[in-house]
């Protein structure tokens, strides 16, 4: 699973970044390289990721530890971080495991949306698939299933 692109609102000292993690012919890079001084934001750019990916079931216990930091004190805003991964079809031969997703021999999207409101402490988490832009209606929450089953081929 790819990280495509990633909005990051209200986090730490973050107030808003956009952070697009593809190439100029819209498919994923394989790597991006965060660069900055002491106190620039760039854990706390990973640890938006890692919310991101960690689903709903396991969200807090990754966060728990610093869930009171994570906000932007400075505002009464709600924390919000919002990323879109792709999962590239499956090489040739192979099968990929979509829960709830009936067709997937193209590209995957999923858009998982975390946010941590004013004087709350359980962050609230929730992940779709997405194709065009529009949300696939199924009821599944990808990233909790794929989590809960291990499946192959997916960054959780």
């Amino acid at each position: 699973m790819y990280l495509r692109e990633i909005t990051i609102e209200h986090v730490k000292l973050i107030r808003r970044l956009e952070l697009s993690c593809a190439l100029a012919d819209g498919a994923p890079r394989m790597w991006t390289m965060l660069i900055g001084e002491n106190g620039t934001g760039k854990t706390s750019i990973l640890q938006a990721i890692a919310m991101a990916a960690a689903g709903s079931l396991q969200v807090n216990s990754l966060a728990d530890a610093v869930v009171g930091n994570l906000r932007d004190r400075r505002t009464e805003d709600t924390m919000k971080v919002q990323a879109v991964f792709a999962m590239p079809p499956p090489p040739p031969g192979a099968s990929r495991m979509s829960p709830g997703l009936i067709r997937s021999d193209g590209e995957i999207r999923i858009e998982s949306v975390v946010t941590l409101a004013p004087n709350e402490s359980t962050i609230r988490s929730q992940s779709k698939y997405v194709a065009g832009g529009t949300p696939v209606k199924n009821g599944e929450n990808p990233i909790d299933t794929a989590r809960a089953q291990n499946l192959p081929l997916w960054f959780v």
